[in-house]
């Protein structure tokens, strides 16, 4: 996460393609010490942009405003509210969730 542009800079686009056939054939590709970080963060962006429903999902969007409002006028409330609207994720954006973060 040192990397400048980790998120910025594009990765090898005809790699981050093969990753995605190899991940969408049920394949679990490996990741040696030569593969550029950049490609790496290309896909999870590609993984990310793709899904049918944001992390986030649109239903709870202005749940999560509102709890950002709140955090920014009082931090400790701004907090446990985060913790229930996380909470009350569906499972598998929870899951998803925690795994990235």
């Amino acid at each position: 996460l040192t990397e400048e542009g980790l998120f910025r800079l594009p990765g090898q686009a005809n790699l981050v393609k093969e990753l995605q056939d190899s991940f969408d054939c049920g394949e679990k590709p490996l990741f040696d010490r030569n593969t550029d970080v950049h490609t790496v963060a290309s896909l999870l962006k590609l993984y990310l942009r793709e899904l049918p429903e944001p992390v986030i999902p649109f239903a709870k969007y202005e749940d999560f405003i509102s709890c950002a409002q709140l955090l920014a006028k009082d931090e400790e409330e701004g907090v446990q509210e985060l913790i229930k609207q996380v909470t009350n994720l569906p499972q598998a954006n929870y899951n998803l969730l925690k795994y990235i973060c």
